[in-house]
């Protein structure tokens, strides 16, 4: 007679039995394991979710563990008390436990090489201490506001003037749309130390010229240069100049358009006797050419040391007598108007006059002056010249000209460091009898920049002249129809001017032999 099975049995068996059935993930078995069709809502169940899941002794031990691992960590932050963020930081380094006194005099020579922003703002979020060194008054005196480091607003500019600006000297505006006009008579009324402003590219008016005249008490130096039309006009001028030109040393007037220049230049003359530098490049005027009184301006001016007139139509009117800039270092007359604009009205008569008895004359630029011979220029009074740029400018047809360059090279050989004849009609033997003369001199050659593209220099004057010049860091050989086509180029750094030396050497020595 057959077993009879009983109920805890049988039981058992369906459990064991539907047990056995389930596939790997704990899911009935069916035609498809899984599909990639998966309805919204529903996720795979895993073995921990089921009724009759044991999990293993390593999953076991696997949970302990991490049981345990937070609990310490519990104990450990209820135990030990909470470090500020300036200990952390302290701790973290050396070099951040500097005396305070240290920190500053680092700080000032990254500021005097990088510049106020973003150095002191980015310097300020490292620790506590950094942050009262960044706040240092004495660290914003230049601030540059012009680049947009600082998002600025109004409620942004007050803060920064009650905070950090209120011992600044100078600022720099230049081309911020931000500062118009009222923004910038809160900075002026603020920051009363101000010494120096640049508000060029600014959308100004002449109110905002009088808010400065009004509120600045030590003004020194002023940009007003790309200014909008009548913004820099004689109403303005008369607020500022008599209040401040007796203190003014650099004043720029660039780009601007002039109704009464005349008027304007009178007043400049008569209340800034202390100009050490004065630019009115770039200018349009009312009429075609503008004349000045170069002896009274030498009078009332004596201190000037830059003189700016490039693409300015000015003359010089007659009057008998000479005065001088004793003072005088940079002179710029370039003139480059493209199109079908006019000649250059300056003549060789207004730079002689200007350069007479400026025995301290560095800088002299000439550029695109058709009526000037820059090779006329022997008999003025400096003998320390260290720039000289006669680009695109006249020559005698008489000769005569090889013979003048020559004695130009030979009175400054010591001194010239930079030489720009680019675009010359000098003939081929002219450069080389002028070089020439040069090379022969015993006398070291200081001269580092040559530009001498477009003209008739062939290579075996070139190889002279680096071969005499050996601190040649820069030549301009472009468009030379005198030399070979792989020559015709810029040479920017010291080591593709020592190639080129090389490779002429070597074609020249190869020559001989042949």
């Amino acid at each position: 007679m057959a077993e009879r099975k009983g109920p805890g049995k049988s039981s058992d068996f369906k459990k064991r039995k539907r047990k056995t059935e389930k596939g790997i993930l704990g899911v009935p078995k069916r035609p498809m394991l899984f599909s990639f069709n998966v309805r919204q809502g529903e996720e795979w169940s895993s073995d921990s979710e089921d009724s009759d899941y044991l999990p293993s002794d390593e999953e076991i031990s696997n949970t302990k563990r991490k049981v345990n691992k937070r609990k310490r960590i519990k104990n450990c932050q209820e135990q030990k008390p909470k470090e500020s963020v300036e200990k952390l930081t302290e701790r973290s380094g050396v070099s951040l436990q500097l005396p305070e006194e240290i920190l500053l005099k680092i700080f000032q020579e990254s500021v005097n090489s990088q510049g106020t922003l973003p150095f002191l703002v980015r310097a300020s979020k490292v620790c506590r201490t950094w942050r009262n060194v960044a706040c240092d008054p004495t660290l914003w005196r230049k601030v540059d506001l012009s680049f947009g480091w600082i998002k600025m607003s109004e409620r942004v500019l007050k803060w920064l003037c009650e905070n950090r600006l209120t011992h600044c000297t100078d600022v720099n505006l230049s081309a911020s749309k931000f500062f118009v006009n009222s923004n910038i008579k809160l900075l002026t009324e603020t920051c009363s130390q101000l010494k120096v402003i640049n508000i060029s590219y600014c959308k100004v008016t002449t109110e905002t010229i009088v808010t400065i005249a009004e509120n600045c008490h030590q003004l020194a130096s002023l940009d007003l240069s790309f200014t909008p039309v009548d913004a820099v006009c004689l109403q303005s001028l008369k607020v500022l100049l008599p209040k401040h030109g007796p203190y003014l040393k650099q004043l720029t007037m660039g780009g601007n358009t002039y109704k009464s220049f005349n008027s304007v230049f009178n007043l400049i003359l008569s209340h800034c006797p202390q100009l050490e530098m004065l630019d009115i490049s770039n200018c349009l005027f009312s009429t075609d050419i503008v004349l000045v009184n170069v002896k009274k301006f030498q009078n009332s001016c004596p201190n000037l040391q830059i003189l700016g007139l490039a693409n300015s139509r000015i003359g010089v009117s007659q009057e008998p007598g000479l005065s001088s800039f004793p003072k005088l270092e940079q002179l710029s007359v370039a003139y480059n108007k493209p199109g079908d604009q006019p000649r250059s009205c300056l003549n060789l008569d207004l730079v002689t006059r200007i350069l007479h008895d400026s025995p301290d004359l560095k800088l002299l630029d000439l550029r695109g002056n058709d009526n000037i011979d820059c090779y006329n220029l022997c008999n003025i009074d400096s003998n320390n010249l260290q720039s000289l740029h006669a680009s695109n400018t006249a020559t005698q047809r008489d000769g005569s000209q090889y013979q003048q360059l020559a004695l130009l090279l030979t009175k400054w050989r010591r001194s010239l460091v930079e030489l720009d004849l680019s675009w010359s009609t000098l003939r081929e033997e002219d450069l080389k009898h002028a070089f020439k003369r040069l090379v022969n001199m015993t006398d070291h050659c200081p001269l580092s920049s040559l530009n001498l593209a477009g003209t008739n220099v062939t290579q075996e004057t070139l190889s002279l002249i680096l071969n005499k010049c050996q601190d040649l860091t820069s030549v301009n050989l472009t468009s030379c129809r005198g030399m070979t086509r792989g020559f015709k180029r810029e040479f920017l750094t010291a080591t593709d001017v020592r190639k080129l030396r090389k490779e002429l050497n070597s074609m020249n020595s190869s020559d001989s032999s042949n």
